[in-house]
């Protein structure tokens, strides 16, 4: 039995004691070991709510379900799946669709009677009505807070301190904080996040400054002696900038959104994310909108980071695929064509050397039995054995002879996609990228120009994990 393992944790999750990744895992496989199952993937989404079924990993999962990768999907407990009901249903009918059965290990749910499926899904009506429930708490909580003037909870924005119970504020990290503020009238976030990490200019924890950080940063209103957002209300704790000062520089951060009209957001489908690695440093590439283009960006640069790797078009990625897309197939299908071929040759000599094998066991049996030293029921249940082996070794013998067939569809799948790219839906498009490539390694190497680099381009999973260029 193939069983697939599903682990998560949500921000607030992972500091609770029993609920932690390791503590998951090692729970699922010791019962996955018990049970005798053999464990084909752990998928985990780690800092990720489950109210909606927007998790990487999760998705991953449902493709491979489909493709039949898997019989059994293990979770530690049903919220770790999902936390609604609407979400819990669309999963579970596909797992069905796809012959997966689902098993929770801390809790028991028997989906082929209406009873069983009635708790089931009040179970995770449950779950939904706590994530709401606790959501609705915290927030009344915090907005009483804040109509006090009292500083919520948590880390202390960087540039102060507490001090017995007050908040001072830290001098040297003043003094960064009032740069970025004055700074950002002239520059972008980007370009500041960049010089404080040339600069060795390290965050309060003693990383490298993050694009996020710093854009946060200029947002948070504490900086100029006030907490809340929209309304704000003055506090004790001393402002390191003016209150003039920061609604100055949210007009300019306003004005620059919308004049770039700068969103990475969920209106958008980018087609490579997850797939497309920069060239110049081996990072991931993240999809954004800009100027009614989608492009991609190099993670290190998003972060601050040092990469000299420039913007790269989705339309670029686009052209240079399916200007190369007949080579790719004809030599994917050489390649896996001949290992197949070398794989199967060798699993045929194993499997009819055990063929032999077991003639010569059986005759064995059968000299024993003659000699009088065994029974005609001890005789009887080997032979049944040994002739059942027999029987999965020819099965499996007549499976590797079809190879060839395999191959051919393959071959004809990608055929009919480059044919009919134009007609998909963006999301169709990015579902068939990630189920063909793993990674594609590229570079921009001028105006409306890019490189993509052949022997770095990986196939996924269903191409036996081999990569192009290697034969």
């Amino acid at each position: 039995m193939r069983v697939a393992i599903y682990t998560r944790v949500s921000t607030i999750m992972q500091a609770e004691e029993g609920q932690s990744l390791d503590s998951q895992l090692e729970r699922l496989k010791a019962f996955c070991t018990s049970q005798e199952w053999v464990i084909y993937k752990v998928y985990t989404d780690e800092g990720i709510s489950a109210k909606d079924m927007e998790r990487p990993s999760l998705q991953r999962l449902l493709i491979d379900a489909q493709k039949g990768l898997f019989d059994v999907l293990l979770v530690f407990k049903l919220d770790r799946l999902s936390r609604s009901v609407k979400d819990l249903k669309v999963m579970l009918d596909q797992l069905e669709k796809y012959n997966v059965k689902f098993k929770s290990l801390t809790e028991t749910f028997d989906t082929t009677t209406a009873s069983g499926r009635l708790f089931l899904n009040l179970v995770a009506a449950m779950a939904e009505w706590e994530r709401e429930t606790i959501g609705e708490r915290i927030k009344v909580v915090l907005e009483h807070k804040v109509k006090k003037g009292e500083r919520v909870g948590g880390h202390v924005a960087y540039g102060y301190k507490v001090i017995d119970g007050k908040v001072t504020i830290v001098q040297d990290e003043a003094e960064v904080v009032k740069d970025m503020f004055k700074r950002i009238l002239q520059v972008g976030v980007h370009t500041i996040t960049t010089d404080l990490n040339r600069r060795g200019v390290p965050t309060r924890k003693g990383n490298i400054w993050h694009v996020n950080t710093v854009f946060q940063l200029l947002r948070n209103a504490f900086y100029a002696g006030y907490v809340g957002h929209g309304e704000y209300v003055s506090t004790e704790h001393q402002g390191i900038i003016t209150r003039d000062e920061f609604d100055r520089v949210q007009e300019h951060l306003k004005r620059r959104k919308e004049q770039y009209s700068f969103r990475g957001d969920s209106k958008h489908t980018y087609i490579y994310s997850g797939v497309l690695r920069c060239a110049q440093c081996g990072r991931k590439m993240n999809g954004n909108f800009q100027r009614d283009k989608k492009r991609y960006r190099c993670l290190t640069r998003t972060t601050g980071g040092n990469c000299s790797g420039s913007l790269v078009s989705e339309h670029l990625v686009d052209e240079w695929i399916f200007s190369n897309f007949s080579t790719l197939i004809n030599n994917l299908s050489e390649m896996v064509k001949t290992v197949s071929e070398i794989d199967s040759e060798s699993k045929l000599e194993t499997l009819e050397r055990e063929l032999m094998r077991l003639n010569s066991l059986m005759e064995k049996e059968k000299q024993l039995f003659r000699a009088d030293l065994i029974d005609m029921d001890s005789l009887t249940v080997k032979i049944g054995e040994y002739r059942l082996r027999e029987k999965e070794i020819r099965t499996e013998i007549e499976s590797l002879n079809k190879v060839d067939s395999s191959l051919d569809k393959i071959k004809k799948s990608l055929e009919q996609l480059e044919g009919n790219w134009v007609t998909f839906k963006d999301s169709e498009k990015k579902q068939l990228i990630q189920e063909l490539f793993s990674e594609i390694y590229v570079r921009s190497t001028g105006r409306a120009k890019i490189e993509i680099d052949p022997s770095r381009l990986t196939f996924n999973d269903w191409f036996y994990d081999f990569e192009y260029g290697d034969f």
